[in-house]
């Protein structure tokens, strides 16, 4: 059995790091072809494009993976958040799960 749902008023936002010198309606164009090809979403109703100049930081050292044993600061202070990466949700999430671990491997090897 196979169940399928059909999405209603569902809100999509998109962040686009780098518009590479496309207009304004080129480049929502350009997601929305994106959206399209690779997530296989169709029907989308443009409402609104906010332009936030300096909305993230500027990290020389971007990463987008660590080891838990990289967010240990002391015996008994880890290191969690975007920047510890690239700056993004995903980048604090990553982060903070690795941070746990490695509050986990400490307190283990301490047993």
């Amino acid at each position: 059995m196979e169940i399928v749902t059909v999405p209603q008023n569902e809100l999509l936002s998109v962040t686009v790091i780098d518009a590479q010198g496309l207009s304004n309606v080129s480049l929502i164009e350009a997601v929305k072809k994106e959206l399209n090809e690779l997530c296989g979403i169709r029907n989308t109703n443009f409402i609104k494009l906010y332009n936030i100049p300096r909305a993230l930081p500027k990290l020389k050292n971007l990463k987008y993976e660590m080891m838990p044993s990289e967010t240990r600061l002391t015996d008994r202070l880890f290191l969690a958040g975007d920047t510890q990466l690239n700056a993004s949700l995903n980048a604090a999430m990553i982060s903070g799960e690795r941070a746990a671990l490695g509050v986990i491997a400490s307190i283990n090897t301490a047993i």
